[in-house]
């Protein structure tokens, strides 16, 4: 019946899902082992996962271009896998644009049975990805993957928002070098003036803390506080002074 039908249909998607998410989270499986046990030209989207688990990015994306015709998933995984820090998962919106330019060199079951020659690239694809997400791919080896008759008027947008990207980035590191020399002035002009504070101790110098002469014992000499003079202390009552200028210690000002 029906109903039946669209039960069994659920259920299929249920187990789905519960293995997607299984393939995609779980630290219990080998993915090398498992891609050998997965069937031919099924359960393709499980694959890609088990694919990008061994960071074979190329193959993965191949898989949701050519066999799934489904460039948005290809997309959604770039931008899940995509990590500029870590040298298997920077490049993989390049990968992307591979596959949708070079289809002769991607290897996928459904790709080798259903074309008897390779299909055409995927040009347009490839230029709005560029587009797109230029700042996430290396824009020289890209413009390496582009036919070689590719006309400059389509090529010179991306060239105008890649130099305009790179002019504000330029700018901002500038901005950010600028502010760090200031910081660096500014601590080193600080500690400066810690450095020149002298302390004088004779025999009426007292302890900040403890109001007993200083004498011959060790002392621990603080910087100005709020502006103030230096403040000397008996070692001993180092840890003390420093509990009671904490906010809430005995001896902390209050409003």
């Amino acid at each position: 019946s029906s109903s039946s039908s669209s039960s069994s249909l659920m259920d299929r998607k249920m187990l789905r899902s519960k293995l997607h998410a299984f393939l995609s989270m779980s630290k219990h499986y080998k993915p090398e082992l498992m891609l050998g046990r997965f069937p031919e030209n099924e359960l393709l989207e499980e694959r890609a996962v088990v694919l990008s688990r061994l960071k074979d990015h190329r193959e993965a994306l191949a898989i949701y271009v050519w066999d799934l015709n489904d460039l948005e998933k290809a997309h959604r995984y770039c931008m899940e896998h995509y990590d500029y820090h870590r040298a298997h998962d920077k490049d993989v919106f390049l990968h992307l644009l591979h596959v949708l330019l070079r289809p002769e060199c991607v290897e996928t079951g459904r790709l080798k049975k259903t074309y008897a020659a390779p299909p055409k690239p995927k040009l347009e694809e490839a230029m709005k990805i560029l587009m797109l997400d230029h700042k996430r791919i290396n824009v020289p080896k890209a413009m390496d993957l582009l036919p070689d008759d590719l006309s400059i008027t389509k090529v010179f947008p991306i060239l105008k928002a890649v130099l305009s990207h790179n002019k504000a980035r330029s700018r901002r590191n500038q901005v950010t070098k600028s502010l760090h020399r200031i910081d660096n002035l500014t601590v080193r002009s600080e500690w400066i003036r810690t450095r020149s504070q002298q302390v004088r101790i004779d025999n009426i110098t007292k302890c900040h803390h403890c109001s007993r002469r200083i004498g011959n014992a060790a002392f621990i000499r603080y910087p100005g506080l709020k502006n103030k003079r230096p403040v000397v202390v008996h070692y001993v009552c180092s840890e003390s002074f420093q509990a009671s200028q904490s906010p809430g210690g005995v001896g902390a000002s209050s409003r």
